[in-house]
């Protein structure tokens, strides 16, 4: 390592050490004095009094001596933050309690929307049994109708069918025969409407003929 001693502007019982040469980190700039003792041994004496000129010109800074350029440049790099601040918005923090209203109020419209779909899927679902019900006691009735018979065993059997022992094929098998043995009675009321309208007719015109 090397470093230099020099007394340039300075007093002349001031010496100032500064790193010339270096491979380590570089240290700062200090002075000493060699001091006058009566028994005439004169040892050095850090000088606490120095000031490095070196560091105290870098820290001082004169705006006047920015040029016209310098200084527009800075103005447009201020005006552009300012505009970068102005149009980054700050990230926004939601808070949570635990009695907010809102969220109160919130809950209890989607509870109550929640028991007002539940109530009316449960209604849909009652309907149709009642009308899956109702539909089964006029197909047994229909049945009864058809086989001419109200005994206790026909009761019963029809209850195995639909109840009990529920046969969806037995079932379908005896309303389609409800509905053939419906139909076949509806032909015959046509038929004998047909036939009393003729035998009216007939005497209708056997009474202008007699006449």
């Amino acid at each position: 390592m090397d470093y230099n001693a020099t007394a340039l502007r300075q007093p002349p019982d001031r010496s100032i050490v500064s790193p010339a040469f270096i491979r380590s980190k570089p240290f700062e700039n200090f002075a000493f004095r060699i001091t006058d003792e009566p028994d005439h041994i004169n040892v050095p004496e850090l000088d606490t009094n120095f000031q490095d000129e070196a560091i105290t010109s870098k820290t001082a800074f004169d705006y006047t001596e920015l040029t016209e350029d310098q200084h527009r440049q800075a103005k447009s790099i201020a005006s552009l933050s300012e505009k970068i601040q102005e149009t980054q918005s700050p990230p926004e923090v939601k808070k949570y309690y635990f009695f907010d209203v809102k969220r109160w109020i919130e809950w209890l419209i989607w509870g109550i929307s929640i028991v007002l779909i539940a109530c009316t899927i449960g209604w849909a679902v009652y309907l149709h049994n009642a009308n899956q019900a109702l539909e089964s006691y006029a197909l047994r009735y229909r049945i009864l109708r058809m086989e001419h018979s109200v005994s206790n065993s026909s009761f019963a059997q029809l209850d195995s069918i639909f109840e009990n022992h529920r046969s969806n094929e037995a079932i379908a098998t005896l309303e389609q025969r409800v509905i053939n043995h419906e139909k076949a009675v509806q032909r015959q009321a046509e038929l004998a409407i047909q036939q009393q309208r003729l035998t009216e007719e007939q005497t209708l015109l056997s009474h202008q003929l007699q006449h």
